[in-house]
């Protein structure tokens, strides 16, 4: 997988998005939600807003060459519902100004399991219950969804029904956790190639969160053999809590490598090695870097200084995300020797839009 080239190209769409209007929400890296003002009876008209829907899936296919979905309704979970419909409407659709018939007919399209907030044991309980189209689960008596639902089910229909309950979130929601993982180019064994697998993952967390001015209450390390194949399987995780918040990466290096320590296993009890496919590092409870959680933590701001000195050396001379300086305790190959827990990424696209030496290169003939 190419992350690098997935997130410039989101970013690019996001901000071509951003030129109809500035109240974008970016749900996910290939998702958002866009509020449009109307406050005349004419930027109602379902014919300008079908065609705003056109204009929109054609400037992003023009500007950026990704195509999309568009849809426009009233609320997100209609929005959802008719991006479903595009598919096989040319890509873009407008459920504003449609009759209740014309509507109904369209959610009777939908499968209830495809509904937005509707999850697997929703889905069973209502199909259970003679509910298959959102039209159906639209439709559903207040009451009943109340008991079977609840609160969120009950949202969910109101939405269906064009009473917006989810509004815009202009603010990002505060990041409570972090995730770094990646599975491994060739499995391991090696408690050594584990430790420093860990190490890199934490390295690569504490620099984010330094870079957004978090700290971490608690650290979870995580690593799996495969799921499939022969061999003896295993899957470990396990938590500890941190002395005080901190996003200093020698400080969660240690508490990755004592968690290592606790869990480690090379073999299960018919002397099968373990061959570890995954591995990855969980930040937990975070909080703003600059509160004061302990009030007898000890300061330390040469420690601060050191790693500002270290993430402004690696901003200017790293190169794709990886470090030009880090921390001794996360290198512990021998100089030279390469690192066979690394993902490989040899078969992946090139990142055309971020690197000068992946751009194709083009020959004319004299």
């Amino acid at each position: 997988s190419n992350y690098e080239l997935y997130g410039d190209f989101s970013v690019r769409v996001m901000e071509t998005l951003g030129t109809f209007t500035p109240d974008v929400e970016p749900y996910s890296i290939d998702e958002a939600f866009l509020v449009f003002s109307t406050p005349r009876p004419q930027d109602r008209h379902p014919d300008r807003l079908a065609a705003l829907a056109h204009e929109i899936r054609q400037r992003v296919r023009q500007w950026t060459g990704i195509p999309v979905r568009v849809s426009l309704a009233p609320t997100k979970t209609l929005c959802k519902a008719g991006s479903e419909l595009a598919r096989s409407r040319g890509g873009a659709i407008s459920l504003v100004g449609r009759s209740p018939e014309a509507m109904g007919a369209m959610l009777d399209e939908v499968p209830v399991g495809e509904v937005w907030g509707i999850g697997g044991a929703s889905r069973r309980k209502l199909e259970t219950r003679g509910f298959t189209t959102a039209r159906q689960l639209r439709d559903a008596p207040d009451a009943w969804v109340r008991k079977t639902l609840h609160t969120v089910g009950m949202r969910t229909v109101y939405e269906l029904r064009g009473v917006s309950c989810l509004p815009l979130e202009r603010a990002p929601t505060p990041r409570r956790t972090m995730l770094r993982s990646r599975s491994f180019g060739t499995p391991i064994a090696d408690p050594t190639a584990m430790r420093e697998a860990l190490a890199t993952h934490a390295s690569a967390a504490c620099r984010t969160l330094r870079d957004e001015g978090l700290a971490a209450q608690a650290v979870q390390v995580f690593y799996h053999t495969g799921r499939h194949g022969e061999g003896a399987h295993r899957s470990v995780s396990l938590g500890t809590p941190l002395r005080s918040p901190t996003n200093a990466t020698a400080d969660v290096v240690a508490a990755t490598r004592y968690l290592l320590e606790r869990s480690w296993a090379s073999r299960d009890a018919a002397g099968r090695p373990f061959r570890y496919k995954k591995a990855g590092v969980m930040l937990l409870d975070l909080v703003p870097a600059d509160a004061q959680a302990d009030l007898f933590a000890p300061q330390r701001p040469e420690q601060q200084r050191l790693y500002a000195a270290l993430d402004a050396l690696n901003r200017q001379f790293g190169r794709h995300g990886a470090p030009a300086v880090s921390i001794a305790s996360t290198q512990l190959r021998a100089p030279g020797t390469a690192a066979r827990w690394r993902t490989v990424c040899e078969h992946a696209s090139p990142a055309y839009t971020t690197r000068f030496d992946h751009l194709p290169a083009l020959r004319f003939a004299a």
